[in-house]
């Protein structure tokens, strides 16, 4: 059985191609799926007056708060000014100069979701709705099983529109992203499963893990007293009007996920076990970052023996960060393939399986 980890480096490296008359036109978006280093970049490159409010705010309040010279990536903001917004809340304050930091905070962070949302409509999310799917990722679903596993990093949702396109009977929203149904109402699941008069159970779908949240999802957490919990996923993730509600949660935002009895404690904890049960892995576009302490633990802690290790990455470093991140489950007999570009392993279907079932040489 496989798992596939992915990474932002993953959608950025994505193929959208459309067949026009049996030749291939390669479609590249203005605005390109961003890496956590260049969402400002790839941000400021949408000119649809929708975003426009939003995206200017972002700037202006992120050159107010944390000066013009600001060096934060996206994960950065995200994190910092969620930790600021609780800080403010521990330690009370009612002054009027505390008051006017915190709407300002508050201000930004809507904002920056909102300028979150626009880049990841514009880059990823529009084009496959017009039809520009990603060959690759329509490879890597189709050359797995229903008994496999995939754990995102990544808040938007190209994976889970390539499954419902082409996951099949491998597909189902139901089962597949693990949401506990106890306590919780599920609104909006047939949206995002493409015949949703077939049922398909638990043990056919392949497990999609978004373990940092998604911009599909609108989640009410589940109250002590009794109030249940509600999960919406979204039926629409473009050309929407109004304010983009969805819940995603910084990296370095460990202590909820380990502590609380959260919708992202149970999505944790089921990625910790199929990082135990699974001997293939495959990691595409991610990196284990230095800040992002837990979800080096969670491999660290979790993996048990790897038979085959594939990880697509042009970084050397980040490639050599995820084979120290492994050693555990790394053994003599272990296999290992190491790739520069997400097209190189994922070609085609085929390929991805030879692979994976050790019928070729790696790199």
């Amino acid at each position: 059985m496989a798992l596939v980890v992915l990474g932002a480096g993953a959608t950025r490296a994505s193929r959208f191609v459309k067949k026009v008359k049996g030749k291939e036109e390669k479609y590249t978006s203005f605005c390109a799926p961003p890496l956590n280093s260049d969402f400002f970049t790839q941000m400021q490159r949408i000119t649809d007056d929708k975003y426009m409010e939003a995206i200017s705010g972002t700037i202006s309040a992120t050159c107010d708060i944390f000066g013009k010279n600001f060096n934060l990536t996206m994960e950065d903001l995200f994190t910092q000014l969620e930790f600021m917004l609780r800080s403010f809340q521990l330690v009370k304050i009612r002054k009027k100069r505390g008051l006017e930091t915190i709407e300002k905070l508050r201000k930004l962070r809507k904002s920056l979701f909102e300028s979150i949302f626009a880049v990841f409509e514009y880059s990823v999310h529009k084009p496959f709705q017009d039809e520009y799917h990603c060959e690759f990722h329509k490879n890597l679903i189709g050359a797995l099983n229903n008994d496999d596993s995939i754990i995102s990093f990544n808040y938007d949702c190209l994976i889970d529109e390539t499954l419902k396109e082409f996951g099949g009977r491998k597909w189902d929203p139901k089962w597949s992203y693990c949401f506990p149904s106890h306590n919780y109402r599920h609104v909006g699941f047939e949206h995002w499963k493409k015949d949703a008069t077939t049922e398909t159970t638990k043990k056919e779908t392949i497990k999609l893990l978004k373990v940092h949240g998604s911009i599909n999802w609108k989640i009410k957490e589940f109250k002590e007293n009794g109030d249940r919990g509600e999960i919406t996923l979204r039926e629409r993730l473009w050309h929407q009007k109004g304010y983009s509600h969805y819940t995603i949660i910084p990296p370095e935002w460990n202590k909820d996920i380990v502590t609380k009895a959260s919708i992202f404690n149970k999505i944790w904890s089921e990625a910790a076990k199929r990082i135990a049960r699974e001997d293939k892995f495959i990691f595409i576009g991610f990196s284990f970052t230095p800040t992002d302490l837990h979800a080096a633990s969670l491999f660290q802690v979790a993996v048990s023996k790897i038979n085959t290790l594939i990880i697509v990455n042009p970084d050397k470093e980040a490639r050599y960060r995820t084979r120290k991140i492994l050693n555990k489950g790394i053994g003599c007999d272990t296999r290992i393939f190491q790739f520069d570009k997400f097209e190189e392993f994922a070609r085609d279907k085929q390929t991805i399986k030879d692979y994976l079932n050790f019928k070729t040489t790696g790199s």
